[in-house]
């Protein structure tokens, strides 16, 4: 369910981004990736697997702190199929965007929100150094489209094939795990709907068991003046024995459920809707620059 549409660095390109994507077929899952790139040379193609690199601690501020990284034997992945992301950015229209140089390109872009943004989003289309810092837009907090329109007389975007991509940072709110907190407050009706129905079996049972002690003890005393009474009091007493037992089980169940109240309480605490504030990513496009028609 997780997909790449790779990315070429020009020969003296120092960094790129890799997007991956989740799309249909999603899987939850965990696991060691790894990332591989070609390059031609004078004795031919060369295959490299890439190393990988880990932040020692997060750093707020990449411009004023000192970023310290070390070497990781892996790079590890991990998907949810159960968790949608808060804000999908789909730039294109599902086919390769063309311009000619020097006319305008033009790619539309769909949002898609499942939190509550409070704030208009500046978004950035970036995947070519001509691009610089981005071709910034800004749209209202709820608006569902928008279009990109890059001026390649201006950013002169060469001829050939490019991918482009769009992102942004926003602040949002929305629960830590959508299906997190849902599956917490279904256990949780679930365990006070399942409270007041054992409680009353549990009361019944205790009252069958007053009742039983009373017939057992009175059978053993019968039995005691009259042996060929015994069976009897045999009888009795396993009937006191049965409803002790359906006590401590109705108990143990009352127990049990309570438990799992205030355990599905702390779930929904730990859930709950709160605010982030994180990068997101579209999926990039293929886009075409044609050369200019002769006149």
């Amino acid at each position: 369910g997780v997909r790449s549409q790779g990315v070429q660095l020009a020969g003296d390109a120092q960094s790129t981004l890799l997007i991956l994507s989740a799309g249909e077929g999603l899987t939850n899952w965990t696991g060691a990736i790894r990332i591989m790139g070609r390059s031609q040379t004078p004795q031919g193609e060369r295959q490299h697997e890439s190393r990988v690199a880990t932040l020692v601690r997060p750093v707020p501020n990449y411009e004023a702190e000192a970023v310290r990284t070390r070497f990781s034997d892996q790079l590890v992945l991990s998907t949810r199929a159960t968790e949608v992301e808060p804000l999908q950015l789909t730039l294109g229209a599902g086919a390769p965007a063309e311009a000619t140089a020097g006319a305008k390109l033009t790619i539309p872009l769909r949002v898609q929100r499942k939190g509550d943004f409070g704030a208009n989003l500046k978004l950035r289309l970036l995947g070519h150094p001509t691009l610089g810092g981005g071709k910034e837009i800004e749209i209202d907090k709820q608006a569902t489209q928008a279009v990109f329109e890059v001026n390649l007389g201006e950013i002169k975007i060469p001829e050939g094939t490019h991918l482009l991509h769009v992102e942004t940072v926003a602040t949002f709110q929305a629960p830590r795990s959508a299906s997190g907190l849902s599956q917490a407050e279904i256990d949780k009706a679930s365990a006070e709907k399942l409270l007041p129905v054992l409680k009353e079996s549990q009361d019944k049972a205790k009252a069958a068991l007053e009742t039983a002690t009373k017939a057992a003890e009175k059978a053993e005393a019968e039995a005691k003046a009259a042996p060929e009474k015994q069976p009897v009091a045999q009888q009795a007493k396993e009937a006191k024995t049965a409803s002790t037992k359906q006590v401590e089980e109705l108990g143990q169940k009352l127990e049990a459920a309570t438990k799992a109240k205030v355990a599905a309480e702390e779930r929904i605490k730990l859930f709950v809707k709160r605010e982030f504030s994180e990068s997101f990513f579209s999926s990039p496009v293929l886009v075409k620059i044609l050369p200019t028609k002769p006149k």
